[in-house]
């Protein structure tokens, strides 16, 4: 099984991908942390097996970069209308929009 989400980060105004965003992922299966590419992209998934352990799938990640608003989502954003995909027909690459902190 696995837990957390891979995708782009972006800013929300002008759609120029963000390198350098920190990404926190926590979970019952552990905490993963990752910093956004040059291209925006950032994978957090964390994959295990539930034989012994729980198998709770529960998450939830933050994004955070200076002069932007801390985003949090949880694990049924994926599945929410507020989510939003590079390709939106299917489904296929998460894209996070952050704004600009005012």
């Amino acid at each position: 099984m696995d837990v957390g989400e891979s995708g782009v980060v972006e800013d929300a105004i002008t759609g120029e991908r963000l390198k350098g965003v920190v990404v926190k992922m926590n979970s019952s299966q552990g905490s993963r942390i990752d910093t956004t590419d040059i291209d925006g992209y950032f994978n957090v998934l964390k994959f295990f097996s539930c034989g012994i352990a729980s198998c709770n799938t529960d998450y939830d990640i933050m994004f955070l970069k200076d002069g932007y608003d801390t985003l949090r989502i949880s694990q049924g954003y994926s599945r929410s209308d507020n989510a939003v995909f590079v390709t939106e027909e299917k489904k296929d690459t998460l894209l996070i929009k952050l704004n600009v902190r005012d």
